[in-house]
């Protein structure tokens, strides 16, 4: 079924409605994890804005889903997928901690 239960509970459309959304998410990840999928970098890709890294994991969507699908789990494999292709998230480029210990 398609009854959007994700999309009513994830906090993060609150804030940011371009985010395209827990089952959009799970729907990449089984596509990407798909063997017959030719082009997994350019779908991975596509994902990077509004997408994998915007997800805070709270687990909302998970709990929810009246049919027991795991967008939580989906998206975090989503993310494994990316950083093996070399993407992160760019929040994490934006903490440098280089300048010395514990970053100060």
């Amino acid at each position: 079924i398609l009854c959007d239960s994700c999309y009513s509970a994830c906090p993060v459309l609150a804030v940011n409605p371009d985010f395209i959304g827990p089952f959009a998410l799970t729907r990449v990840y089984r596509y990407t994890s798909d063997a017959r999928e030719s082009d997994m970098a350019t779908t991975i890709a596509n994902v990077q804005s509004n997408g994998i890294w915007d997800c805070t994991l709270c687990g909302e969507c998970t709990a929810v889903c009246p049919q027991g699908i795991d967008p939580k789990m989906d998206i975090n494999m989503l993310r494994g997928t990316a950083a093996k292709l070399g993407y992160m998230d760019p929040n994490f480029q934006a903490m440098d901690f280089s300048g010395g210990f514990g970053g100060f």
